[in-house]
């Protein structure tokens, strides 16, 4: 399993979430992309299946991924990889979306025997990108799960779950979704709930 992860609002409260300051790294969201690189077999599988893909624009010589490296160094995060933008991505969540769906097409060229799960939110254009992931790749897509930032219906949730969307508002929830798709084990989800309980109690 390859695990593509959006940044904004998805690792960490940036633009569209009100319930958390600003930067704050959500509770159990570290742990979940730690259980979902070990994976759901009795030996943890290999490290290093996390790609983070957003549409942050590379700058010169890398230096804006490079920033985002660094900030997402110490979180404890498993080794990963960030696929960045270009500043003309950033202008509309249409031109966002392009750029997100082209890091997914990389990713799957390099990694044609793999399944893919992609971790995004409802306010920009995650929800857009996952759903023609999954209607361009099927086979390899195994899930889209959508951190619900901004407050969607149940209408147009039961719409994205049509197409293979999953929306969760809290960590422990999408761990237990990860297990009902048998990608992280029991054990994990109440790791992720520990660490979910334990990050709000800092607060």
């Amino acid at each position: 399993l390859r695990i593509l992860s959006d940044i904004d609002d998805t690792v960490k409260s940036m633009l569209h979430d009100r319930r958390f300051a600003r930067g704050r790294v959500y509770p159990g969201v570290v742990q979940l992309l730690r259980e979902l690189d070990d994976g759901a077999a009795a030996e943890p599988g290999r490290p290093g299946d996390l790609t983070f893909v957003t549409a942050r624009p590379e700058g010169p010589r890398g230096l804006i991924e490079q920033y985002t490296r660094d900030a997402l160094a110490p979180l404890g995060l498993p080794p990963h990889a960030v696929l960045g933008g270009a500043f003309l991505n950033i202008a509309t969540k249409a031109s966002i979306a392009a750029r997100k769906l082209q890091n997914f097409e990389h990713e799957r060229q390099l990694f044609p025997e793999c399944r893919y799960l992609f971790i995004g939110d409802s306010g920009q254009a995650d929800p857009q990108v996952g759903a023609a992931m999954v209607s361009r790749a099927p086979d390899f897509v195994a899930r889209v799960l959508i951190h619900d930032v901004t407050g969607v219906d149940a209408e147009q949730r039961a719409a994205w779950a049509r197409q293979g969307v999953s929306t969760f508002q809290t960590y422990s929830d999408a761990a237990r979704i990860a297990h009902g798709l048998g990608l992280i084990t029991e054990e994990g989800v109440a790791r992720v709930h520990a660490a979910v309980l334990e990050g709000l109690d800092t607060d």
